[in-house]
């Protein structure tokens, strides 16, 4: 059995899919190995429900990860009945769901010992449900670079020697809020983009969702990048990002574009970093200023979070 007393709840990218949270995962567990800070993983996508109960009970703190609402609540459950400190981490937005789920996250909130906010609005709410709660953000700085298929680097050298504004936005998959709106606004940008054609629109589409939804469309200035790459490598080749959602947690992309010195510009639909520059959600008017105007870039602390995280982990 391990000797360490922290056990963290995730999937990492190649169990949990291509999105944010699963992300934060692999790059957390890379940076506490890499700082000596002892811990297990857990990938909850490949063990039984089983194991995930009896690792559960051979270690002192748990993080949970997991965005499911039911799972995460059954996990902080599970680790109060066996007597466990218990760390969660809200990824997403708090209260971003209907009345059911949103009433199980409360619950959630309410029953860990320290819930972790990753942006503002998130964490006044969970403030409400538990005055432990704390703000840290999830980002954590990438370990590489990461791979960009080499047809998709020639088509940005090409388009650059055209003088044209190279843009970057991603997807993990094509989804809707419980109201219906498409959450990473890539709709929107395709509407906008094909009609101002100074910009070159690059998407991250790994999922292929939207590269079959365009396929019979005609695109002169966009282009779709499907399956296995990085969408940091991307923003590295780019003149800026991107984020056009209908809802957000704390996103790699926008403090991944801030460390990366280019522009970022992304909805105000949740609190956003110093040095962004905010737009109305599917509102071209707004866009088109935020288009125009000039980004003051915040420099901060890439290791920030995890430093906090260390901290939080040795007080328990």
């Amino acid at each position: 059995m391990s000797k360490s007393k922290l056990l963290i709840i995730g999937a990492k990218p190649d169990t949990a899919g291509i999105g944010g949270v699963s992300i934060h995962v692999e790059r957390l567990i890379y940076w506490l190995k890499n700082s000596s800070h002892q811990f297990d993983f857990c990938d909850y996508k490949k063990e039984s429900l089983w194991k995930v109960v009896r690792l559960i009970s051979s270690h002192q703190v748990i993080h949970i990860h997991p965005s499911n609402p039911v799972f995460r609540l059954f996990l902080v459950c599970v680790s109060k009945v066996l007597r466990k400190r218990v760390i969660f981490t809200i990824h997403g937005d708090l209260g971003r769901f209907g009345r059911f789920k949103n009433l199980l996250d409360k619950w959630a909130v309410k029953w860990c010992d320290i819930p972790i906010a990753i942006n503002e609005g998130s964490y006044k709410k969970a403030l409400e449900y538990n005055s432990k709660s704390t703000l840290i953000s999830a980002y954590l700085p990438p370990f590489s670079d990461g791979f960009l298929p080499s047809q998709i680097i020639e088509k940005i050298n090409e388009v650059r020697l055209n003088n044209k504004v190279i843009v970057a936005t991603n997807a993990s998959v094509c989804s809707y809020t419980v109201d219906g709106k498409e959450i990473y606004g890539i709709d929107f940008l395709i509407k906008y983009f094909k009609t101002h054609l100074d910009y070159y629109l690059f998407i991250s589409d790994p999922s292929g969702q939207y590269t079959d939804k365009y396929k019979k469309d005609s695109l002169d200035n966009v282009v779709f990048i499907k399956g296995n790459h990085s969408f940091y490598a991307l923003m590295k080749h780019s003149d800026m990002v991107i984020r056009a959602t209908a809802t957000d947690g704390d996103s790699l992309s926008v403090k991944e574009g801030l460390s990366l010195g280019i522009k970022v510009i992304a909805t105000n639909s949740v609190s956003r970093p110093d040095g962004v520059v905010l737009f109305k959600y599917n509102d071209p008017d707004s866009l088109d200023v935020a288009l125009r105007t000039p980004s003051q870039l915040d420099k901060f602390d890439q290791h920030d979070s995890l430093k906090k995280l260390i901290v939080l982990y040795n007080k328990l």
